[in-house]
C-alpha cells in the first residue's frame, strides 16, 4: 500500500482539486501575465541607454505564457524547459509550468548544486482553492525533507500563511535570487520573500528533483 500511496502524496496534492471538480467553471484564457519579462534597458544607436519602450522578449511555450528570458537587474534568467501538469488516467491538465536559470542544464543534479538564480512560473488550467494549495505545499515539502522537516518549518509556515487561491489563467511565480531569497508572486504582486539559500535548493528539488509533481513535468523542465 505504501508503494502506491507516495507517488500520489508526491503530485504537489493537487489530487485534491478534481474531488472538487464540480465547482470549477468554465472561464476564457486569460492573458498569461508579461511583467517579469520586461527587459530593464536598451542600448540605442550611439551607445547610450534609451528612454524609449524597450523591444519586447520573445515568448514560447503552449500559447506563449513563458518568455525566453527573465530580466532581474544584472542576473538574466533564461528558460531551460516548460511542461504540463496533468493528474491521473484521464490526464486532467492542472498547471504548465516553465523553469528559468541562469546556467541552464539538462542535469538536475547540477541545477541543484549551484547558488544561481531561478524562476519557477506556474501557469493555472483549473481554479484551486487556498486550502487545497496550502495542502499541497505543505506535503511536498515534507515529503521531499522528511526528517529535516524541522529545519525547514518556520520558513514553510510563512509560506502557507500568504498561498493564495488560484483561478484559472492565474499565473504564480517563485523567483529566487541569492541575494534576496525566494520571492512569491501572484500575477505580478508580491506575496512574501523566504531567505537562504538552502530553502531555495529545497524548492527548486520539488520540480526537478526525484520526487517531483510528475516525471513527465519534470522531464520538461529539463529540457529533455
Amino acid at each position: 500500500m505504501k508503494t502506491l500511496v507516495a507517488p500520489l502524496i508526491v503530485l504537489l496534492g493537487f489530487v485534491i482539486a478534481i474531488a472538487v471538480a464540480d465547482e470549477n467553471q468554465s472561464k476564457p484564457t486569460s492573458t498569461p501575465n508579461s511583467s517579469m519579462a520586461e527587459p530593464s534597458s536598451v542600448v540605442s544607436a550611439r551607445g547610450a541607454q534609451s528612454a524609449s519602450k524597450p523591444a519586447p522578449i520573445a515568448r514560447t511555450g503552449p500559447k506563449k505564457r513563458f518568455p525566453v528570458r527573465i530580466d532581474h537587474g544584472d542576473r538574466k534568467l533564461h528558460i531551460n524547459g516548460w511542461g504540463l501538469c496533468e493528474w491521473g488516467i484521464f490526464g486532467v491538465d492542472l498547471y504548465y509550468c516553465a523553469l528559468h536559470v541562469e546556467s541552464k542544464s539538462k542535469s538536475a543534479s547540477t541545477l541543484l548544486s549551484k547558488d544561481q538564480g531561478y524562476n519557477i512560473h506556474l501557469s493555472f488550467c483549473r481554479d484551486l482553492t487556498r486550502k487545497q494549495m496550502r495542502k499541497a505545499y505543505r506535503t511536498s515539502i515534507e515529503v521531499n525533507t522528511g526528517k529535516d522537516i524541522k529545519k525547514y518549518r518556520e520558513r514553510l509556515d510563512k509560506l502557507l500563511a500568504v498561498m493564495p487561491a488560484v483561478d484559472e489563467g492565474d499565473n504564480l511565480h517563485f523567483c529566487y535570487l541569492p541575494e534576496t531569497g525566494m520571492t512569491v508572486s501572484l500575477n505580478g504582486k508580491s506575496l512574501v520573500t523566504i531567505p537562504g539559500a538552502d530553502w531555495g535548493k529545497l524548492f527548486l528539488r520539488l520540480y526537478v528533483g526525484p520526487k517531483p509533481p510528475t516525471k513527465d513535468l519534470r522531464k520538461g523542465l529539463l529540457g529533455s
